[in-house]
């Protein structure tokens, strides 16, 4: 793994991330101080292929920002989730809406990761439709509040549809 991080993007990816200390600091050696993964390993006492694996959790969740929906999005998309229940619901809100950390949020909820990861993901299935596709850009304040009410007029105007 050629390319460094700075420690402000380490620090800022692993926060949404449920890794054991072990897990960051092999990934920090690599990541971070630019070491070899293979060096790392032994060095740590685990394989070349844990190192490895343990940087492509830090470093695919950079390529993957996590979704947020606006208040109206997440209530359209949960109210067409089924056998779900409300507490998973209003969980997954607090990451999705409110943009809190889902590793914190599941620890707090005192269920697993992947779980929570679970239901964002049906979410994310009833909120992107077949033909669409979320973008992340930046854009001035009235512009950007101008395209996500075109979002929701859109998303509105797709779910009276399906109604039909």
């Amino acid at each position: 793994m050629s390319n460094k991080l700075t420690k402000r993007q380490f620090n800022e990816v692993v926060r949404h991330l449920d890794l054991s200390e072990d897990q960051l600091r092999r990934a920090w050696r690599v990541l971070v101080d630019g070491e070899a993964a293979k060096a790392v390993a032994a060095d740590e006492g685990a394989t070349e292929q844990t190192v490895r694996a343990d940087c492509r959790r830090v470093v695919g969740n950079m390529r993957k920002p996590p979704m947020r929906l606006t208040r109206p999005l997440f209530d359209l998309a949960a109210g067409r989730l089924s056998r779900v229940s409300e507490r998973n619901v209003q969980l997954a809100r607090r990451v999705v809406v409110d943009g809190e950390p889902l590793a914190a949020v599941a620890s707090d909820a005192g269920i697993k990761p992947p779980t929570l990861s679970a239901v964002i993901a049906r979410i994310k299935e009833k909120v992107i439709p077949p033909g669409w596709r979320m973008v992340s850009v930046l854009l001035p304040d009235k512009l950007a509040d101008d395209v996500e009410a075109l979002a929701e007029k859109e998303h509105l105007k797709l779910a009276q549809e399906k109604e039909k």
